[in-house]
């Protein structure tokens, strides 16, 4: 189709020349210089600066190769054109003649997207391209070889062998652009190039009264080049055995099949799974063969398309052809070629032969493993990979972008000297972990529908050597048997011989992040709802990835295929009368290490403190009441503690919980006493740098609790466990799940024995590890051994809380007098006052005269420091209390004081004191209340002035 030309566009061509050629010749006239011929010298610009060549006779180094990809724009009248972007993809080789000036020529294929009259057209393009390039960045501060960032000019033209219904055009265009580039390496660079372009009408088969169409892009690539230098280290490629430069490769991927006819690739998407072994034969050839499957959805059969099947590829690694051989690189790209087979299964089996193509990006994560990321096309020229029932939406073509991870073989590090895994006992060595995850029946290529279901298994084991080892597992769960009998009992026990992948390519390794851990044995597995029926017999295939976050401690994942005799569940696996179980399990490795004597010894021996603090708070609940939503309180602990043999430990503290459900208070306070002990030293050796360490305790507690207006004495045993993780060598984090059985003696026999369950997170402080231990230096200390407190806080009265409308906090003031009389021992007299409202809602007016005695904890646990800032020290008294109330006589009841003081030294003369208390009086404190003993609980904020 053709516009028609219009005689008033060629006119205004005409002025515009016209107009253009005067301005130049008006121009030429006005820079004219009147002054004599060596003045008008002194007016021509400067000469433009000359540039050396490189360095050396060589060119080979500043060659480079190019590929890129990315949106094409037709700019033509109507917004479609940029809205509805077409592709670019090419490759280009390029040479640079100066520091600043070089060229480039390459290939592409393309499309463009237009709507010059309102209707798409498509053009499909095929060409080549030739550039000049100029290095701005080396034309405005000199070459720099090492430059992380440049910016380039492009211009250059294109010719393109377009295609539009079957018929060939032929077109011309020019370009121009910017590059902006970021250099990885001296071989790797990435950059990002927008064009813009002029070309024939034969762009979008039209013709208009410009006589040219506008288009753009915006690619961006990757360019391999070699430095100035160009090493390459072939000679550092040793290979003596098979082993040698070999690996295994396993991942998934994500993609979509391209059907002629179809509607879009979302309603095609699909996903794969591969694994598999190759070798490297040179610094820049390898070879890989992998075992993969796919799935894919495919609306014109409604069903996917599954299948089965294995690749070969060829692999060439662009960066040591292009930049040499280094076995260390961090980051390279390889291309990857090759043919493949797949058993597809749709309506009915195919067998189909397919090529494949992709380009794959590879990050060392460690020294033995490599995480990639791949898009690859797969093309079937024999048969189509897929067909409807009305030969619609065929499809031969494929694309996947797959990811992985790759452990390769270093001859280099296998044959350097390895350190042997340490034996000294049988706890050495050994192995205990838990898993969780789902399995299902296998059914040819495919699993059944809605038959995923849950399973779990521990497992003990020991490594005899660095490489082999064997497991006992147990596990329990449920599979689906048949479409009668969905999801039965399972139950396995089996033993398996383990194979250590990773240091059999690449030696032991204590400090190793990462493993792969082979698996083959067999198991028994019983099926039924009672465990009691018949039994069968199994093997047992499974590929683990480790990953040791401390060398003691780690999480994996496991693949597993189980295979049975045919009659263990319904369908079979492809080409084989045998029932499969396929299953992901996911799960928490521990290797055992001794705590030798040695170690033992240094813990005695070290200049450090294992005396810690511990402040948390969490969430409390009655165990019985766990799945009711409004059950759940607050708790709060405050602790001091020692650590005296790497395992053992004790701890001392004071705890609180408030917890409110239907309307019904419980409210607790009390003192706790733990016996602490290190799974983590105890099982894997004493570590003092370990990073997480896991602990255990059991301990007794005794307090007051409240319920139901009714106060009462609470007894109690707790267990529980701790997850530390240190976040400083003073400070660590930890996170505390808590039992306590615990026996409350109130009136009301209802709650006799509750079970409590706690969950708390919090910090431990540990103390510094500079010991001062000699009493000396008490007696030589500037500070004044005398000082007065003045104190202020909010408390709360047992009492109050058997009205239901009386609930509110009282105020507490007081001062005291005290004197430091050893390094650990502090005493203070005290005068308080505190006024509280008990359940008749009356007012009672309470002076206290106290005696405390406040042990130094800090002191006690890391020595005697006068500049010591922060110190804890407990607080344990006797008081005489002058109560009143309107309309009844005076009462002198008694009371016990327990409590603690943290406190934080501002000055030499002054101090910020932190003071939770909980006081105990006997019944005469308020007769209106029936209960032997009455308690109120107090937190104070005070300062210290020392004399």
């Amino acid at each position: 189709m053709k516009l028609k030309k219009q005689y008033t566009g060629i006119k205004q061509y005409k002025i515009v020349f016209t107009a253009i050629a005067l301005f130049f010749a008006v121009s030429d006239l006005c820079a004219q210089s009147h002054g004599s011929y060596p003045d008008y010298l002194t007016e021509t610009l400067q000469k433009m600066p000359k540039f050396k060549g490189f360095e050396g006779q060589d060119s080979i180094p500043h060659y480079f190769f190019e590929i890129y990809s990315g949106p094409t724009f037709s700019i033509v009248p109507g917004k479609e054109g940029t809205q509805n972007p077409g592709l670019e993809l090419g490759i280009a080789v390029g040479h640079w003649f100066t520091p600043i000036h070089g060229a480039r020529f390459g290939l592409f294929g393309k499309y463009y997207n237009s709507y010059p009259l309102g209707e798409k057209v498509k053009s499909n393009d095929l060409g080549v391209s030739l550039d000049y390039l100029m290095n701005f960045s080396a034309l405005a501060k000199d070459f720099s070889a090492i430059r992380r960032f440049e910016l380039l000019g492009i211009a250059g033209g294109e010719y393109l062998l377009s295609q539009h219904t079957g018929v060939n055009y032929g077109t011309w265009g020019v370009r121009a652009g910017i590059q902006a580039r970021y250099a990885l390496s001296y071989g790797n660079v990435l950059f990002i190039e927008p064009r813009i372009g002029l070309y024939s009408d034969n762009l979008d088969y039209t013709d208009n009264w410009r006589n040219y169409n506008i288009a753009g892009s915006i690619v961006g690539g990757v360019e391999f080049r070699t430095p100035p230098r160009n090493k390459r280290l072939i000679n550092e490629f040793n290979s003596s055995t098979f082993k040698d430069h070999s690996f295994l490769i396993s991942g998934v991927g994500i993609g979509s099949l391209v059907a002629k006819g179809g509607s879009g690739l979302s309603n095609y998407v699909g996903g794969s799974a591969f694994a598999g072994v190759g070798r490297w034969l040179s610094p820049f050839s390898g070879v890989r063969l992998l075992g993969k499957a796919a799935i894919f959805k495919y609306p014109a059969t409604k069903s996917k398309i599954s299948s089965v099947g294995a690749q070969a590829d060829y692999l060439l690694n662009l960066n040591n052809v292009f930049y040499g051989y280094t076995p260390d690189r961090a980051f390279e790209l390889i291309a990857v070629g090759g043919a493949s087979y797949d058993f597809v299964k749709n309506q009915e089996n195919t067998n189909v032969l397919g090529l494949g193509a992709g380009l794959q990006a590879s990050i060392k994560l460690s020294r033995d493993i490599n995480f990639f990321f791949e898009p690859r096309i797969n093309f079937y020229p024999d048969k189509y990979y897929a067909i409807g029932p009305n030969g619609e939406d065929k499809t031969r073509v494929n694309f996947l972008i797959n990811t992985g991870f790759q452990l390769t073989s270093n001859p280099s590090r296998a044959a350097s000297p390895q350190e042997s895994s340490a034996d000294n006992s049988f706890l050495d060595n050994t192995f205990f972990g838990i898993a969780f995850g789902l399995n299902s029946p296998i059914r040819q290529a495919s699993f059944y529908k809605n038959d995923v279901d849950p399973r779990m298994a521990g497992y003990i084991g020991k490594w005899f050597t660095n490489t082999s080892g064997v497991r006992l597992s147990a596990d329990i769960g449920k599979l689906w048997e048949s479409r009668k009998k969905p999801s039965a009992k399972i139950a396995t026990i089996g033993v398996d011989y383990l194979w250590n992948i990773t240091s059999f390519m690449n030696g032991y390794d204590p400090d190793r992040t990462f493993e792969l851990i082979g698996a083959a044995g067999a198991n028994i597995a019983f099926r039924s709802s009672t465990f009691n029926h018949r039994s069968y017999l199994g093997g047992e295939l499974s590929l683990q990835g480790l990953w040791n976050v401390t060398p003691s401690f780690g999480l994996f994942i496991e693949p597993q295929l189980r295979i049975y005799p045919n009659e263990f569940s319904e369908g079979s696996i492809h080409m084989a009368k045998l029932d499969g179980v396929a299953a992901v399990m996911a799960g928490v490795n521990i290797r055992l290490k001794d705590v030798s004597r040695e170690q033992k010894r240094l813990f005695l021996k070290e200049e450090k403190n294992h005396t810690f603090f511990s402040f948390s708070a969490g969430t409390n609940l009655l165990a019985t009441h766990i799945r009711h939503d409004n059950a759940y309180g607050i708790s709060g602990q405050m602790a001091f503690g020692k650590w005296y043999t790497p395992v053992s430990a004790w701890r001392i503290g004071l705890n609180g919980e408030y917890r409110q459900e239907n309307r019904i208070k419980y409210l607790y306070g009390g003192a706790e006493a733990d016996y602490m002990v290190s799974i983590s030293n105890i099982l894997f050796g004493y570590d003092p740098d370990r990073r997480l360490d896991l602990n255990a305790f059991t301990g007794v507690n005794l307090g007051m609790d409240y319920e139901r207006k009714k106060v009462g004495f609470a007894p109690g045993l707790s267990a529980g466990g701790q997850v530390v993780f240190k976040a400083t060598p003073n400070l660590d984090l930890f996170v505390e799940p808590k039992a306590t059985l615990r026996r409350t003696f109130r009136t009301n026999p209802r709650n006799e024995v509750m079970p409590m369950a706690n969950l708390q997170i919090g910090l431990n402080y540990t103390l510094s590890p500079n010991k001062i231990s000699h009493s000396q230096d008490f007696a030589t200390d500037d500070h004044s051994s005398y000082f007065i407190s003045a104190n202020l806080g909010i408390g709360a009265y047992s009492g109050s809380f058997a009205s239901g409308s009386s609930k509110n906090p009282f105020g507490y003031y007081g001062i005291a007098v005290g004197k430091r009389m050893t390094p650990v021992s502090y005493v203070r007299i005290g005068l308080g006052r505190k006024e509280f409202d008990n359940a008749r809602k009356e007012d009672i007016n309470v002076t206290t005269i106290s005696a405390d005695y406040l042990p130094n904890l800090s002191t006690l646990a890391g020595g005697y420091d006068q500049d010591r800032k922060f110190e804890i020290l407990g607080v344990i008294g006797a008081n005489m209390n002058f109560a009143s109330k309107k309309g009844a006589d005076s009462t002198t009841p008694l009371g016990f004081k327990l409590g603690m003081q943290t406190k934080f030294n501002l000055s030499k003369k002054l101090d910020f004191t932190l003071e939770p208390t909980f006081n105990l009086y006997n019944k005469s404190l308020d007769k209106s209340d029936s209960r032997r003993y009455k308690a109120t609980g107090e937190f104070t904020v005070g300062i210290n002035y020392k004399l």
